[in-house]
């Protein structure tokens, strides 16, 4: 996702990522600076279910990325269906659970 908004940031030098995560946040920042993001465009703050609505209200879009594996075959990442209920579009890879059949139906 970061080597994604690394493009995306080339283009839009202003845009901004923000993470909702209970992952510690030095994971990420670090993984900026191998890559060469600079941590002022990154926001990561933890979140309950319950606020997600409020804190993704300016969201323009959401990446679901998901390493297609064996276990993933009948899966179904709950987030992509929350952020398309919420009408956040969402940028994803294929080969994981229905994400393909959803993504082109609706």
């Amino acid at each position: 996702m970061l080597v994604f908004f690394k493009k995306i940031n080339e283009k839009i030098p202003d845009s901004k990522f923000h993470f909702l995560t209970k992952d510690n946040p030095d994971i990420i920042f670090d993984h900026c600076d191998k890559l060469g993001i600079d941590s002022e465009n990154i926001h990561i703050e933890e979140s309950d279910r319950e606020d997600i609505p409020f804190k993704t209200r300016n969201w323009n879009f959401s990446l679901c990325f998901i390493k297609p594996s064996f276990s993933k075959i009948f899966s179904s990442p709950t987030k992509q269906g929350e952020l398309m209920g919420m009408g956040i579009p969402i940028i994803c890879n294929s080969g994981v659970g229905d994400v393909d059949f959803i993504v082109e139906k609706y």
